[in-house]
């Protein structure tokens, strides 16, 4: 492979990983309102109609008591109930693809841990942390 091909490919990467990310992000915020609209008997109306993030919110919302199960079985001193909502959304999404297999483990929690610093506070990152190491035992050993 000559310099200009693996440059290509690595545009070609790039762009593929942000269109990723950007996925995830956007199935970060639905599941998020949703819990808002929920706590607030409000009906959710769904701005992303990308076909494939909404597949991956639905299969999240099938095995959403299994997941949250994970979650409240790793918590400390913690309560679910008192849990902010974008944390609770992250991990749900982090625990999904754990569940699918299709990421490394380190990837999986690196990505949760980037939104974790982009949408909730900095304490909230050792707690996330912790929930994903914990869960992906589960799922990788």
């Amino acid at each position: 492979m000559d310099k200009k091909e693996i440059t290509q490919r690595n545009i070609v990467e790039k762009k593929v990983i942000e269109k990723e990310r950007q996925e995830s992000e956007d199935i970060i915020k639905i599941l998020y309102s949703k819990m808002i609209a929920n706590k607030m008997n409000l009906e959710f109306d769904q701005a992303i109609h990308d076909p494939e993030i909404i597949q991956v919110v639905y299969l999240i919302d099938q095995d959403v008591d299994l997941i949250n199960q994970k979650i409240k079985k790793n918590l400390k001193k913690w309560s679910f109930l008192e849990m902010n909502p974008v944390n609770i959304a992250i991990l749900q999404l982090a625990i999904y693809q754990m569940k699918e297999n299709k990421l490394p483990v380190s990837v999986i929690i690196n990505e949760a841990l980037n939104f974790t610093k982009k949408y909730s506070d900095v304490k909230s990152k050792n707690f996330i942390h912790h929930v994903l190491s914990n869960v992906s035992k589960e799922y990788y050993e």
